[in-house]
């Protein structure tokens, strides 16, 4: 199931759920939870317990009563999204069982923002949910009013318990505010007790709602180009290629630093490649001359480049030219 671009909004209960509902899937059918049929693997075909091999990204999930509930859900990839601002709790990985085979494990959590400004968790890991990677996601408490946005100290932030502690690889997030239950910090996470609404493009205050784009971070942000880039999360929300350091969250604002040509004429066939490059006035390919551009990111051409008669250039990205 791929659940990806969605936006979800003013829902009086869970405004996204996966719930495989072992109660009614399991016991009701007369199979106990521990079975295979209902907590084995979908690979096998069993597990009528679990939801397995989801991917749910870019998805906008907000303004609500209650945030995401991923119940029972195994495998799966929750990436790029920006969720938060719900009026009970925000996003959970849980399940219904005392079985722990049930829980909501073995899940990639990356570059996502959670947001939340009531006294209930943002982001909760608990009934042996754990073995999950959580990394490089921005996790907001705050408090906002009509005019300002503040830290909200008394949001639970991040939640485990006794199942889950220790259990799941939480590493390169950025923590704004809030208190924890069940975790702490590690080294390569930030924890910051500031928050200043101007990292972002356009961070809606009270009882305004934001435009999707308002949450990507300005240049001089904090989450900005302080990650380490995963494999496994290699494009923002958008479909712009990650760089080394990356951006922390949904959004890629960092681009790389882009390499020069030299200032040269071509006469035969060439291939340049580059993260991001800028082509100097005064480079020429000549009569017949046949050149290709390639980049992950952009090819921006100055006044004075030119092309000859017969001449062929072929730029492979956006291409910027005054």
């Amino acid at each position: 199931m791929i659940v990806r671009n969605n936006e979800t909004y003013d829902n009086p209960s869970s405004d996204f759920q996966i719930n495989a509902d072992p109660i009614s899937t399991c016991d009701d059918e007369g199979i106990s939870y521990d079975d295979p049929l209902c907590d084995g693997s979908a690979l096998d075909s069993l597990g009528a317990g679990v939801s397995e091999f989801n991917l749910i990204e870019a998805n906008y999930f907000h303004d609500g009563s209650i945030g995401p509930n991923l119940t029972s859900v195994r495998n799966s990839v929750f990436r790029n999204n920006i969720i938060g601002f719900y009026s009970r709790h925000g996003t959970s990985f849980w399940q219904e069982t005392d079985n722990p085979k049930l829980g909501s494990a073995n899940n990639l959590i990356e570059h996502n923002l959670f947001m939340g400004e009531s006294s209930s968790h943002v982001l909760q890991f608990i009934n042996h949910s754990g073995n999950n990677t959580v990394r490089n996601n921005v996790l907001l408490a705050v408090s906002r009013s009509d005019t300002s946005v503040s830290v909200r100290s008394n949001t639970l932030l991040l939640e485990q318990d006794s199942t889950t502690e220790g259990k799941n690889n939480v590493a390169g997030n950025y923590f704004v505010g809030g208190y924890f239950e069940g975790f702490s910090p590690g080294s390569s996470d930030f924890s910051d007790t500031n928050f200043d609404a101007s990292w972002f493009v356009d961070f809606p205050y009270a009882g305004s709602i934001a435009k999707v784009e308002a949450f990507k971070p300005v240049a001089n942000a904090p989450i900005a180009g302080v990650g380490e880039l995963l494999s496994s999360t290699p494009k923002d929300r958008s479909g712009v290629v990650r760089v080394n350091p990356t951006d922390l969250g949904p959004w890629q604002i960092t681009l790389p630093n882009s390499c020069s040509m030299s200032e040269e004429t071509v006469t035969t066939t060439k291939t340049v490649e580059c993260e991001a490059m800028d082509i100097p006035g005064g480079y020429e390919i000549l009569d017949g001359g046949d050149v290709t551009f390639r980049a992950n990111y952009y090819v921006s051409f100055a006044r004075g480049f030119h092309v000859g008669d017969g001449g062929i250039i072929h730029a492979l990205t956006g291409v910027s030219i005054p």
